[in-house]
């Protein structure tokens, strides 16, 4: 599993930082070395409203890990691949598994 924090200023995500930007601020800077220093200022988003499917793709394109979810520009959740892979899981057991079937 990959960690990923979003960073938040005045209610707008400004950036992403992942377990790996952590772990090299902390190793590669100073112990006070500020999270701006670290995070990743370029990274995909998904609107509340877009279809999963969006989000998916976006994960994909981005190559990224974690997906902030906007609503009206502010964060309200965070997508993962992970999320992702265990909706499908379930989709699948339920497919296999319609009521009124054995």
């Amino acid at each position: 599993m990959i960690l990923a924090f979003p960073v938040v200023e005045d209610d707008r995500v400004v950036g992403i930082l992942t377990r790996n930007d952590l772990l090299a601020g902390l190793t590669q800077g100073e112990p006070q070395t500020i999270v701006s220093e670290s995070m990743q200022r370029e990274f995909a988003t998904v609107q509340a409203t877009e279809m999963l499917e969006t989000a998916f793709q976006r994960l994909q394109s981005c190559q990224c890990h974690t997906v902030p979810v906007l609503h009206l520009g502010e964060l309200v959740g965070l997508v993962t691949m992970d999320n992702v892979g265990e909706f499908v899981a379930i989709q699948a057991a339920l497919e296999t598994h319609r009521p009124g079937e054995r």
